[in-house]
């Protein structure tokens, strides 16, 4: 005699669906995941200048960076510059200039009499770099 087995019950159509990550081979079966836009993967792209380290004088001190990407698709206008000190370096982004040369001009300029380096990195959405101001 053969041990009873309970019936598998149908799902009904109201019921939700199941978490049920079990593999079938390789694949695992479940929903798909929706990524938001700005979660989707950007291909890595390099930031080129001339410099990581910069030198301007205190007090008003200032210093012009022109910023390109080695993807010819990258757009070098969405490059944003961050200074990790604003009381002390700014940052002015001037898109008139560069802009036949496919690059983003950037101003670095000394806010305060305090001396030091400090660091301003340029973010994009494929990638960062990090450069030394040192305020003299």
């Amino acid at each position: 005699i053969l041990p009873e087995i309970d019936a598998i019950k149908p799902a009904k159509v109201d019921d939700p669906p199941k978490e049920d990550t079990t593999a079938v081979g390789s694949v695992a079966l479940e929903r798909p995941r929706i990524v938001p836009e700005d979660e989707v993967a950007v291909a890595p792209c390099k930031i080129l200048m001339d410099q990581d380290e910069v030198s301007v004088t205190g007090d008003g001190g200032s210093i012009g960076l022109l910023i390109g990407l080695d993807d010819r698709n990258a757009d070098p206008k969405k490059i944003k510059a961050i200074s990790g000190s604003p009381e002390n370096i700014e940052i002015l982004f001037e898109p008139e200039i560069g802009v036949s040369s496919e690059r983003a001009f950037f101003i670095i300029r000394s806010v305060s009499k305090n001396l030091g380096n400090y660091n301003v990195t340029f973010d994009t959405p494929c990638g960062k770099k990090k450069i030394i101001v040192t305020v003299r």
